[in-house]
């Protein structure tokens, strides 16, 4: 069972875990408090992945249009670089900074590919643009998808997009686990079932409907909520996308809602009689009159209206039913106790940023001595140790094409010879894989054999002397004065 929950609630996380435990689920994962690997797959799943993360119903206009074919392209030539696909963000991140020369020198022997690339690096505008954009993305997930675990490896995922905390990259954020959903799907064992459960998608700009047409014959049940219909669409609006979730789904469950017609007119209609009586001028009636039959919707919307929490009408095959709900009882204590911890955690620093290759720790862009103390910044010609990244203020091993080009890959294609008629040296290919550990995949290993050993937290200890309250509890203690937050 996945669960996502697109509202960043941290009391329905605690809830979701103690029942999972409860329930004698032990293999249980959640993001983000355990980084999630988002590097498992084929190649074609990590760049529809990586893809996924831009909305192209946003591009509007030429410009974005070039700009997004560049990323694509780009993209793609890093995710089939030679060497194997990317296992890392960081190792994106290196592929597509074209200064560095390693997607070029990986490209030995492909002069189209190549020369796309001396392309690009005349306009420095195109060379960053998709470098900047994916490292802005990645820089604020700070390792997040650089995890152990995946769908693979767990019995119950629970993944918290907290759109507070991330409002910026939430949704990129979303579609990308989204998409990495769906080829789980494929890639999962037939036998395997599946329940995927996303909670208030209309919060996310993010298209679910192909999850329905997409997974379902890979023995994989999908459930989606909003707080009404045109949420399900990942664009006001677009009521077309509305009614592909609803034709798609065979069960429709309607809560409280004030706007409500277009799930409840899948119940189907009832011919009920209507009747009207004449009357004469003085307004007397005169016995005669007509009775007619006429449609009207099985469910009335006011009963939608008078729903009480529990409470709901379940939809499907044309037919419905008023049900209520039996709430779960929750230990308060334990909830309170593991809600806390995980708002805790979820307010933690993120650890500094570590150089590759040695070097001072970089906190908040800040070069940090070892004493703690920001380090004082080197101006050019000071005396600072700057002669391994710099020779005469340029980048060292490389050198400008053009006036405004930005500097060239470390080697060119035999044959290709440089402005003063010399051939430069050419170093072999270096396979991502051996460049650094930093690009190595992840290990995917297997879970732990309890969820006290698999999560980041403890569970609390339970209290058989403790209250028990169904439903969802108060922010507040009934004897407390004070929030409960810390």
């Amino acid at each position: 069972m996945v669960f996502v929950d697109a509202k960043g609630d941290y009391k329905n996380a605690a809830k979701y875990l103690l029942a999972m435990k409860d329930a004698g689920i032990t293999n249980v994962k959640m993001f983000p408090s355990e980084s999630y690997n988002g590097w498992i797959g084929t190649r074609d799943a990590l760049l529809s992945r990586l893809l996924a993360i831009d909305s192209v119903a946003e591009v509007t206009n030429a410009g974005q249009q070039h700009y997004q074919t560049v990323r694509e392209n780009l993209l793609e030539m890093a995710v089939n670089m030679p060497g194997g696909p990317p296992r890392s963000s960081q190792d994106v991140l290196d592929r597509l900074l074209l200064t560095n020369g390693l997607l070029y020198d990986a490209y030995q022997g492909y002069p189209e590919q190549q020369g796309y690339l001396d392309t690009l690096l005349e306009r420095p505008q195109d060379a960053l643009s998709t470098y900047g954009h994916y490292r802005a993305f990645f820089a604020k997930l700070h390792g997040k998808l650089d995890g152990t675990w995946s769908y693979d490896d767990c019995d119950a995922a629970y993944i918290l997009l907290d759109g507070l905390a991330m409002p910026e990259i939430v949704n990129g954020l979303g579609r990308y686990l989204l998409a990495d959903f769906v080829n789980y799907a494929t890639r999962k064992s037939w036998g395997r079932r599946t329940l995927f459960v996303f909670d208030e998608v209309g919060v996310l700009s993010v298209p679910v409907y192909h999850v329905f047409e997409r997974v379902r014959f890979r023995n994989v049940s999908v459930m989606v909520s909003s707080q009404d219909p045109s949420g399900l669409a990942h664009h006001p609006g677009a009521w077309d996308e509305v009614k592909r979730v609803l034709g798609n789904a065979a069960i429709k469950i309607v809560h409280h809602s004030e706007d409500a017609h277009e799930v409840l007119r899948r119940a189907g209609t009832a011919l009920v009689p209507e009747q009207d009586y004449r009357m004469d001028p003085s307004g007397i009636a005169t016995g005669g009159g007509t009775t007619r039959m006429r449609e009207e919707l099985k469910i009335d919307q006011n009963d939608v209206l008078r729903l009480q929490a529990g409470e709901t009408f379940v939809i499907g095959l044309g037919e419905y039913e008023r049900v209520r709900v039996a709430m779960r009882d929750v230990d308060e204590a334990r909830w309170r106790d593991l809600y806390k911890d995980l708002e805790r955690q979820s307010k933690e620093e993120p650890p500094p940023l570590q150089r590759r290759h040695g070097g001072q720790t970089v906190v908040d862009s800040t070069l940090a001595s070892p004493n703690g103390s920001a380090a004082s910044k080197h101006k050019p010609g000071s005396g600072g140790n700057n002669s391994a990244s710099k020779k005469n203020g340029k980048p060292s091993g490389q050198k400008l094409q053009g006036k405004k080009g930005l500097p060239s890959p470390s080697t060119r294609p035999a044959g290709q010879q440089g402005k003063n008629g010399t051939q430069p040296a050419k170093p072999a290919p270096q396979s991502p894989a051996h460049r650094s550990p930093d690009s190595a995949a992840p290990p995917t290993g297997k879970a732990g054999p309890d969820v006290d050993e698999t999560l980041p937290f403890l569970f609390p200890e339970v209290n058989p002397q403790a209250p028990t309250q169904p439903g969802v509890l108060p922010l507040w203690g009934e004897n407390e004065g004070e929030d409960l937050l810390p």
